[in-house]
């Protein structure tokens, strides 16, 4: 009998381990507007150490309508430029846009990145 129950629970282990997250839907994204560029560098330039030092280069997208990557190249806390970044923010319900990282990461990576957070946690 426990051998039937031991065979059982492996079993049950096994199979609840091939289980799969559904496939994300495809991603959309879009180029913001003139206004929306302006807000994104506002919510960009509020989350760095030297806000004067913030250069932009045009590089944005929105992805999903409920996230945005920004290029980025500021000043760190040792006063010299860290090179273009990827500012990735989400846009929050009755907030607006935060910041919630900054990585040298490529522009596809950091859309990658926010359409599946986005989606795991919705």
């Amino acid at each position: 009998m426990k051998t039937k129950f031991y065979a059982f629970a492996t079993c049950i282990g096994i199979l609840s381990g091939c289980v799969t997250a559904p496939p994300l839907p495809p991603v959309q994204v879009s180029i913001p507007s003139a206004e929306e560029q302006l807000i994104l560098k506002q919510a960009t330039i509020s989350s760095l150490k030297d806000p004067d030092s913030a250069r932009f280069n045009g590089q944005m997208v929105i992805v999903d309508n409920k996230s945005a990557c920004v290029e980025v190249n500021a000043k760190n806390t040792f006063g010299g430029y860290t090179g273009y970044q990827q500012a990735m923010l989400v846009k929050i319900d009755g907030i607006g846009w935060q910041v919630i990282s900054i990585k040298d990461v490529s522009r596809e990576i950091c859309i990658k990145a926010l359409h599946s957070t986005v989606h795991k946690n919705l």
